[in-house]
């Protein structure tokens, strides 16, 4: 589910520069296009600014400065994309991820292109990391680009048709 912090709400007067409706579209055809054991998966999507972001990045990773995108997931995974057996729906959560669009704006004046273009990709990273991939070596990084690229290439087929026009993955040795 997506949700829009109270915060970020402020900072744009209102007036959100992406359609929040097309996002939660596009977290849960990806969380299909997973294909996760035992039934249907969520997870937490959080809209927030440069100063929550910076925030929960200097709190939890030690690291004192503003990013596009954090996870936090709901399981301790061993090995990348295998989660744990649950035995009810309501443990079906991979866990939460912080997106500052701010800075995703920014980055999307910077490299010529669109929030409607960044933020799959994104997402896409974000559940990955839910998933317990990671990209703190070169091998890692890899094989956590290779799930994203499969991801993305097969969650629009999960797209209500009127969200379906999109681009693949472009550079991403950013995130």
């Amino acid at each position: 589910m997506v949700i829009v912090s109270k915060v970020l709400r402020q900072h744009y007067g209102g007036k959100l520069p992406l359609n929040t409706t097309k996002l939660n579209a596009q977290l849960n055809a990806m969380l299909l296009a997973l294909r996760l054991p035992g039934g249907r998966w969520d997870a937490g999507l959080l809209l927030t600014t440069d100063k929550h972001i910076n925030f929960l990045n200097k709190t939890h990773r030690g690291k004192d400065k503003s990013t596009d995108i954090l996870s936090f997931p709901n399981y301790k995974v061993e090995v990348p994309g295998v989660l744990p057996a649950v035995r009810s729906e309501s443990a079906r959560y991979l866990g939460d991820m912080f997106l500052s669009v701010p800075y995703i704006e920014a980055y999307c004046r910077d490299n010529e292109t669109t929030l409607d273009e960044r933020m799959p990709i994104l997402v896409g990273h974000g559940l990955c990391h839910l998933m317990g991939y990671d990209h703190e070596t070169d091998e890692d990084f890899a094989t956590m680009s290779e799930r994203e690229d499969a991801l993305l290439a097969d969650y629009v087929r999960h797209l209500p048709s009127q969200y379906r026009r999109t681009k693949s993955r472009s550079n991403n040795n950013d995130i």
